[in-house]
């Protein structure tokens, strides 16, 4: 009798349904499983180029801030010579500086300084423990 009840509220599918309900049933929890991953998962930041060099010059940063911040991902002691701590003192202008890299951003900087003399030009320098920021004679 309770076969008959099962049978009667519970028909069986033909058996050709019956295989592919039971392929596809956990075939879309994969799908369920692997989009819940994707949707949930931290998404990866974009790749940076490598001919590509960009940063953020502050509001009220002078010549030497700036020039270490420009070559602070470069992880070498940066130095200058040749300067008066007055033109290593003046500022910059608040911008994005975007260049292919950063010795490029670090030589276009004095064209950055504000202020009514021009500011002097430079040389930068690099080995493989420092870099050199030389004011030309």
């Amino acid at each position: 009798m309770a076969t008959l009840f099962t049978d009667v509220a519970f028909p069986r599918p033909p058996e050709a349904t019956a295989t592919g309900l039971a392929i596809a049933i956990p075939l879309f929890g994969v799908v369920l499983i692997g989009l819940g991953i994707w949707l949930f998962m931290k998404q990866a930041d974009p790749p940076i180029l490598e001919d590509h060099f960009g940063t953020r010059l502050a509001d009220g940063q002078t010549f030497e801030m700036a020039m270490c911040t420009v070559l602070a991902h470069e992880k070498k002691v940066v130095s200058f010579s040749g300067f008066t701590p007055e033109e290593l003192a003046r500022l910059v202008r608040k911008q994005e500086l975007e260049a292919r890299d950063s010795q490029t951003a670090a030589r276009a900087l004095g064209g950055l300084v504000v202020g009514r003399a021009p500011f002097p030009d430079y040389q930068v320098i690099e080995d493989e423990t420092s870099i050199e920021i030389r004011r030309a004679p």
